[in-house]
């Protein structure tokens, strides 16, 4: 077996055991391996773009909890989950942010179940409150205007 089906047949067996650290660490050498298979390339491109995004979210939100931004550092731990739910760093870093500002993320939660039982006057109320303790909060922001809509055409 030749270096390069050792590389793909390497990089096939990675990816089904979703092990994008050391592929990410290896990509130079995998993106050679991959170069002449269309189908296992795009895969690998597909991953690499992904896990990009996951380290960007990671590095964004360390310098915010390093300037002291915990709940900043929580909402952007928060979306970055939607996008990589299966990512245990992000998950570590929400919950270290979340343990520095536990008032604003546990207002956001239950507003957010608030949400799912269709209540969203209680909502409201609870995402003002987050508002009220984080100001620049995109989340609660985006949900005011949202139900604010919801609740003037009742």
């Amino acid at each position: 077996m030749n270096k390069l089906t050792q590389g793909k047949d390497e990089l096939k067996k990675l990816l089904q055991q979703q092990n994008y650290d050391y592929i990410m660490k290896e990509s130079a050498r995998f993106l050679a391996d991959a170069a002449d298979d269309p189908t296992l390339l795009a895969k690998l491109k597909s991953v690499l773009e992904k896990e990009s995004k996951a380290v960007a979210f990671k590095e964004r939100i360390t310098e915010l909890l390093k300037r002291g931004d915990p709940a900043g550092a929580w909402e952007e731990a928060e979306k970055s989950i939607g996008e990589h739910p299966e990512n245990t760093e992000l998950i570590k870093l929400r919950s270290d942010a979340a343990m520095a500002c536990t008032t604003f993320a546990q207002q956001i939660e239950k507003a957010k179940k608030a949400e799912e039982r269709k209540d969203p006057a209680a909502a409201m109320s609870l995402y003002l409150s987050a508002r009220s303790i984080y100001p620049p909060s995109s989340i609660s922001k985006e949900a005011i205007e949202r139900l604010s809509k919801e609740l003037l055409q009742k």
